[in-house]
């Protein structure tokens, strides 16, 4: 009984302690417009009392309930107005005490800012936006689409621009016209031709993951060259880079037909494995200036060559490929750093089984079997700096690439009519491409006063050291032993131990500017522009071929039957009654050119 006694008083205590209680109540409005300010804090300006707080609802209402009895400071606050104080308010037990509150508006004026960021350009909606800018008739490809598609170079990559075919898985042809018609830049840079014999950059040397977007412009305007007919294409490798990182790829593969298989080659030098030469295949520095068969050390000169005719054999290894990018952005305020180090290593081999037939009218002339064996080695590099303040951008951009090439094709004839023939031709082909630019542009505030200037530099060396050419020819009926190379007393080039050494440099200096203004005129607006490209580019060819005769005879009919591994050996070069060397270069086997 005593317990339920204690309950009942505590009930009865609480309950007078909540009957003094009171409640503020009101509504919260703009002082100057009168409209309610819903979300609005109210609360009692008490430190002990922090759940007396509450908050007006869509039409500015407000109830703070259970105040205890006395006086108190009541606090409201919204974000724009400035806070309110409203002082000695009486709260009553049981009786619920009015406050309206007004809040002033209060106003700041901001000193000015700045969003400082980088334009992006490599995505599939940066190109297709310049692309619907531009004047002229433009078709794209960006960066993101080209990691969709792992293409492995620019040619690969431009190929899937509609109009524009790839001859040769390198030269370009655009709506139709060959490649004469039509110009590449590189950055704003022109680029220079690899071929001796034709104006042809070749897409190839462009590694894929280096490239930022591709244009092909179809369509002539005033700031375009006006030396094309076909299309424009202009190529651009990653600039400022978004962000730091770094990335390492590796990957080999199987190529079918082909890894595993016997692979042929002849001799190489230690820098093969790079994708250059480094003199093994060179002519001999002590070799005259013009070789003769007459010449009173002419042993010495035949002599003076490295024995490489003979084919080795090896298990063709999967194709290897590496690619190391490197990027760093730093940020000073207001000014953006960025550096791009690109570096690509690609190792590929290929064995081709070849059939080709060819017939006058009904009649079959030449039916051959080519096995054709090649090495593709590739290693690049790509540096790029960039600086960026507000609207001032300046970038430093190299490329360097290195492609070698080794081929070994060996011929034989399946016509049933007609002598047995069995050919050869051993090449290596080195490409050296150095292409840099340093550019500047500058864009006005309000965008429309705009300056862009580019200063280039490219560099390319062809060089096609030692192409070996002989052919063996024997009767249907004759042991094999008797296949005979046509080697006489006059140099046979294609057929009869045929060397050929070429090398091409072309070096092209450039700058291109172009200034840019936009008018408006109420809602009419038109860009005036203003430019110059100049161009100075310098080129050099030089082929020297040659071949081995030998004076008829006993001695000349047995080593002209002897095999490719050993007709070209120290017992038979330079000896007497050997194999002598000639020389058939004619002085239009080379030239220097000019252009500017």
């Amino acid at each position: 009984m005593k317990k339920y006694c204690i309950v009942l008083v505590a009930i009865l205590f609480g309950s007078i302690l909540y009957a003094k209680a009171g409640n503020i109540t009101g509504k919260v409005s703009d002082s100057k417009t009168g409209e309610p300010i819903p979300g609005a804090v109210v609360m009692i300006d008490d430190s002990s009392k922090k759940d007396l707080i509450t908050g007006t609802d869509p039409d500015g209402n407000y109830t703070i309930a259970n105040v205890p009895s006395g006086t108190y400071n009541v606090i409201c606050s919204y974000v724009s107005y400035k806070k309110k104080k409203v002082t000695d308010v009486m709260v009553k037990a049981e009786e619920t005490t009015p406050i309206n509150i007004l809040l002033e508006p209060t106003s700041f004026e901001l000193t000015g800012f700045e969003i400082v960021t980088a334009k992006v350009t490599n995505t599939e909606a940066a190109v297709l936006a310049e692309v619907r800018k531009s004047e002229n008739v433009v078709s794209g490809i960006s960066a993101a689409q080209i990691q969709k598609s792992q293409d492995p170079d620019a040619s690969a990559v431009v190929k899937r621009i509609p109009g524009v075919t790839i001859i040769e898985n390198r030269f370009i042809m655009v709506r139709g016209l060959n490649d004469r018609y039509n110009n590449i830049w590189l950055n704003d840079g022109a680029v220079p031709s690899s071929e001796t014999d034709k104006k042809a950059f070749s897409f190839d040397v462009i590694p894929a993951g280096l490239i930022d977007r591709i244009l092909v412009y179809k369509t002539p305007s005033a700031d375009l060259p006006g030396d094309f007919a076909g299309g424009m294409v202009k190529i651009y490798t990653k600039s400022v880079p978004e962000n730091t990182g770094f990335s390492f790829e590796i990957k080999g593969s199987d190529r079918t037909g082909t890894t595993g298989n016997t692979y042929d080659f002849t001799s190489r030098s230690s820098t093969d494995i790079y994708g250059y030469d480094h003199g093994f295949r060179a002519l001999p520095s002590t070799l005259n200036p013009y070789v003769s068969k007459g010449d009173s050390n002419i042993l010495d000169e035949s002599r003076a060559f490295k024995t490489t005719w003979g084919i080795q054999h090896e298990k063709a290894l999967p194709d290897l490929k590496a690619n190391l990018f490197y990027s760093q952005l730093i940020k000073i305020k207001k000014l953006r750093i960025g550096n791009s180090l690109g570096l690509i290593y690609s190792a590929g081999r290929s064995i081709y089984d070849i059939e080709r037939k060819d017939w006058d009218s009904t009649a079959l002339v030449s039916d051959y079997n080519d096995h054709q064996c090649t090495r593709t080695i590739r290693s690049g590099m790509l540096e790029n700096l960039a600086f960026e303040y507000k609207t001032i951008k300046i970038e430093c951009k190299n490329l360097l690439n290195q492609l070698g090439t080794e081929q070994t094709v060996s011929r034989f004839s399946n016509l049933t009519e007609g002598a047995n023939e069995k050919s050869y031709l051993l090449s290596y082909e080195a490409r050296t491409t150095y292409s840099g630019q340093l550019a500047g542009s500058y864009k006005s505030n309000n965008e429309k006063l705009s300056y862009n200037c580019t200063a280039g530099y490219s560099y390319v060396f062809r060089n096609l050291p030692d192409l070996r050419r002989i052919k063996y020819t024997k009767n249907q009926d004759a042991p094999d032993s008797m296949y005979k190379t046509p080697i006489a007393n006059v140099v046979d080039p294609i057929n009869g131990g045929g060397r050929l050494f070429s090398t091409l440099l072309e070096n092209i200096r450039s700058l291109n500017q172009s200034l840019k203004y936009k008018v408006i005129i109420k809602n009419y607006s038109f860009d005036i522009t203003a430019g110059a490209y100049l161009e100075k580019k310098d080129r050099t060819f030089e082929a020297r071929m040659l071949g081995y005769t030998i004076t008829p005879g006993l001695r000349a009919f047995n080593l002209t039957r002897l095999p490719i591994e050993t007709i070209f050996s120290d017992t038979t070069l330079g000896t007497q009654g050997g194999f002598k060397l000639d020389e058939m270069t004619s002085p239009s086997d080379k030239y220097a050119a000019q252009n500017d």
